[in-house]
Formats: C-alpha cells, sequence, structure tokens
C-alpha cells in the first residue's frame, strides 16, 4: 500500500489541465500542480483506507489495530512520502513532520 506514488505524473498533470481549459499545451503552474498532487494523495489515502477496511473484516478482533493508531500511521506514511518526492510548499511540509512526530510518539518506548 505505502509504495503507490501519491503524485500523478508531470503528463498526466498536463492531460488534465488540457482537458479542463479545453486547449492542449496549456501552462501548468506550480498551483495546479499542488492542487494534483493533493487530490491524488487524498484518493491515495481514500483507497488505503478501504483496503485497511477490508482487511478488518477478515482479522479477528482481539488482533484489530487501534484505529486511531492504524489511522495516524497512514497519514505518517502518506506525510513521509509527499516530503520524500517534494509534493509540499512549506507549510505543508511542517504539518506532514507534526503528523510524523505524532505517530512517533504513539509508539513504545
Amino acid at each position: 500500500m505505502t509504495n503507490q506514488h501519491p503524485t500523478p505524473p508531470p503528463e498526466l498533470v498536463q492531460q488534465w489541465m488540457d482537458d479542463l481549459y479545453g486547449e492542449p499545451g496549456q501552462f501548468v503552474s506550480s498551483d495546479d500542480k499542488a492542487l494534483a498532487a493533493r487530490a491524488a494523495r487524498w484518493g491515495y489515502e481514500q483507497h488505503e483506507k478501504e483496503l485497511l477496511d477490508a482487511m478488518h473484516a477478515v482479522v479477528p478482533q482481539p488482533y484489530e489495530p487501534d484505529e486511531t493508531s492504524a489511522v495516524l500511521k497512514r497519514q505518517a506514511l502518506a506525510a513521509l512520502h509527499a516530503i520524500a518526492v517534494g509534493a509540499n510548499d512549506m507549510r505543508e511540509q511542517h504539518q506532514d513532520l507534526d503528523t510524523i512526530r505524532k505517530a512517533l510518539e504513539q509508539l513504545d518506548d
């Protein structure tokens, strides 16, 4: 699940902008790229949640992880990936680092 790339390739973003504006070769701004990355990340997180929910349906109750921890773990992994690929601006990077810090604080010493 975590090996997927939450940032769409530039060619796909270009295709989306061409479709949106109705003209091929439209300029793709950094805002367009950031919006596409956020949309892809949201879709990735939704897909990951669906997979986790499906796994929980077949795993016996005693072994089911705490939902809060599972959500925090997914968010931290997505945040780490976004930082690694440079998909965010500085403000979002600080939020991502805070999410990762919170997830690490949940770990047993």
